[in-house]
């Protein structure tokens, strides 16, 4: 049989080969590129995480409480990451996408009250060396708004942070375990900066279908954070005992008004049922891991009843009556200068002449008025207060513009930690801690890092 071609039949076969080569080459780059995350506005190709990057952060993460160098190391390692993206690593991620105007808003609030606080500070000519936390505070934001916008964690890299996390819990129990209340920092920042590391955990556990690895894992480290705040006899960081339940109880009704499958549930009761267990055979294990956190609280109510009733130079002289008497005089001062506050100088002399009036050895002993809000109001009046609470308010803030399923597990660890950090500065002046600033800035970090990973998770399940 005879074929006929046409006179261009040659240029039409060349063409079609031609065009079949170049899919099939296309198609191969394609595939040969990182996974893509898919937005509400577009597809964006992100390259994962360098392992040499992220691994050494994870060891630093899980062993900062045994030592607070290795908590400052972490948030110095997570601060040149970012460094090291801006500068090497292009942009993969629009403004647009909720995770990026979040970090934007992070970072826009850091460098907002780090120059808002800086007008008191030159007005009074107070020293920078207290302004530490807001130095890392700002870097680390920064860093995390750089990461945000370039990586993204693999599956594995996102379940050896959810490790890593619980590692940190475990390492917490171990330090109050076997020393009490000689922590590494002060007990009180130090608590505090491990319910920061709970409230991440708890959010990255709160995917829509986690595996038995991540229960157990999160599970496991979250019951260990409990123990090593409660065995820390530290009452500033106590409101973990709500939060976290509470939080667990509203995930739980929110699955149960979802269309779930029996097997779904049976998971979470079974889940629930393996936890509930767990606290009460550590209970009789240990019994002070509740008689601690219980004594402590009615030394509290006890020492507050005497130095209201009975006010004298002893019940001035106690925890919570010396925290009575400092805010009650602070606030009778800052009303006298409400804008730009005393100035560090004038703060601490009116504490010494405080201590002088009322007889106590131990307020005259003090450097600061133990609660941040008053501290800052005294120093630097209305522009220092709208300094510390501004990233505050800014964490809620982000929480709610990341509510949506995807980043959800970010919005929890988010909200978790503006909480606790704003509970944790009525009772005491965290900020004036090294290891308090490097903590906050590292934990804000991780949760937003981790959310993109808890999105991956969700596709696989």
């Amino acid at each position: 049989m005879e074929i006929k071609l046409g006179p261009n039949a040659g240029q039409r076969i060349a063409k079609r080969v031609r065009l079949a080569w170049l899919g099939r080459v296309q198609k191969n780059l394609l595939m040969s590129q990182p996974r893509a995350l898919k937005t509400s506005s577009s597809v964006t190709m992100f390259p994962n995480m360098p392992q040499a990057a992220w691994w050494p952060l994870m060891i630093l993460v899980a062993l900062s409480p045994l030592w607070s160098a290795w908590g400052t190391a972490a948030w110095l390692w997570l601060t040149l990451l970012g460094a090291w993206a801006a500068w090497r690593w292009p942009v993969a991620l629009s403004d647009s996408d909720p995770l990026a105007t979040a970090a934007r808003w992070w970072a826009l609030a850091c460098v907002v009250a780090f120059f808002v606080r800086a007008l008191p500070q030159f007005y009074w000519g107070d020293p920078w060396d207290e302004r530490h936390v807001d130095f890392r505070l700002l870097f680390g934001a920064m860093a995390t708004y750089a990461l945000v916008r370039r990586v993204r964690l693999s599956s594995t890299q996102w379940f050896g942070l959810c490790v890593a996390l619980a590692t940190m819990g475990l390492a917490a129990l171990f330090v109050t375990y076997t020393q009490g209340r000689n922590t590494p920092s002060n007990p009180i920042p130090w608590a505090a900066s491990m319910t920061f590391g709970a409230c991440v955990l708890l959010g990255l556990t709160l995917t829509r279908r986690p595996d038995w690895p991540l229960v157990t894992t999160a599970s496991l480290g979250l019951l260990a954070f409990l123990g090593g705040v409660a065995l820390s006899e530290s009452r500033g960081a106590y409101g973990i005992f709500i939060w976290l339940p509470l939080v667990v109880v509203a995930a739980m009704v929110s699955a149960l008004r979802r269309q779930c499958s029996s097997h779904v549930h049976l998971k979470m009761a079974s889940s629930t049922a393996a936890v509930l267990t767990a606290v009460v055979v550590l209970a009789l294990w240990q019994p002070r891991l509740y008689e601690a956190p219980i004594a402590r609280m009615q030394v509290a109510a006890n020492e507050a009843v005497n130095a209201i009733t009975q006010p004298s130079p002893q019940t001035e002289s106690t925890s919570v009556g010396v925290r009575l008497y400092m805010w009650n005089r602070s606030a009778q001062e800052i009303t006298a200068h409400l804008l730009w506050g005393h100035g560090r100088s004038e703060r601490m002399a009116l504490i010494k002449s405080w201590g002088g009036e009322s007889g106590s050895d131990t307020v005259q002993g003090l450097g600061h008025v133990h609660n941040e809000y008053l501290q800052v109001l005294l120093d630097h009046g209305l522009w220092g207060l709208l300094s510390r609470v501004l990233p505050l308010l800014t964490l809620l803030a982000m929480a709610w513009h990341l509510r949506q399923p995807t980043t959800r597990p970010a919005a929890v660890g988010l909200m978790g930690v503006a909480v606790m950090a704003m509970l944790a500065g009525l009772t005491n002046v965290n900020t004036a801690h090294n290891y308090y600033g490097a903590m906050l800035s590292l934990c804000v970090g991780l949760a937003m890092l981790g959310a993109p990973g808890a999105k991956a998770q969700h596709q696989r399940g």
